[in-house]
């Protein structure tokens, strides 16, 4: 392995950490008045994503990839592996921002893209578990962003069915 490719790649794991680096994003967003509703649907995405992964991982129980400790280039996780955790909270947060900001969107998910990438580089998850939590995080963004519009809706018409 390249050091210079494994040093990128830790610290793009590692910006992934428990969505600090969204975390970070949504707290900026929150300080600025015109780019406030678009960081509290961010805090609200980032929330459930976390909440979801969690779910998932101990419904799903999958175990993570079986590599030599001493190869790894990170401490091992001791969760579960499916889905990428780093993965679910990146795409969720890229998409609810690219909701907002369209042409930044691209940005945040090539970003989303390479902490992902970088959780498989790393050795603690398949291709499978990256592609899950990607789909999985930008469902939870969907869902975040539509939610407010069906309820406006459920409550003009309360005999239509969602």
């Amino acid at each position: 392995m390249n050091a210079i490719m494994d040093s990128l790649m830790i610290g793009l794991s590692q910006a992934g950490n428990n969505g600090m680096i969204w975390i970070f994003i949504c707290l900026i967003m929150l300080l600025k008045k015109t780019w406030r509703k678009a960081g509290v649907y961010l805090l609200i995405t980032i929330a459930l994503g976390a909440i979801a992964q969690d779910v998932l991982k101990d419904f799903i129980q999958r175990p993570r990839p079986v590599l030599d400790p001493a190869e790894l280039l990170i401490p091992i996780p001791t969760s579960y592996s499916f889905p990428s955790g780093h993965t679910l909270i990146s795409f969720a947060a890229a998409a609810t921002i690219s909701a907002f900001f369209l042409r930044a969107g691209v940005i945040f998910f090539v970003f989303a893209l390479l902490i992902g990438g970088s959780r498989v580089y790393l050795g603690v998850h398949y291709v499978s578990d990256v592609i899950g939590g990607a789909l999985f995080g930008m469902t939870i963004s969907y869902i975040v962003l539509h939610l407010p519009k069906w309820v406006k809706q459920q409550k003009r018409n309360p005999n239509r069915e969602m």
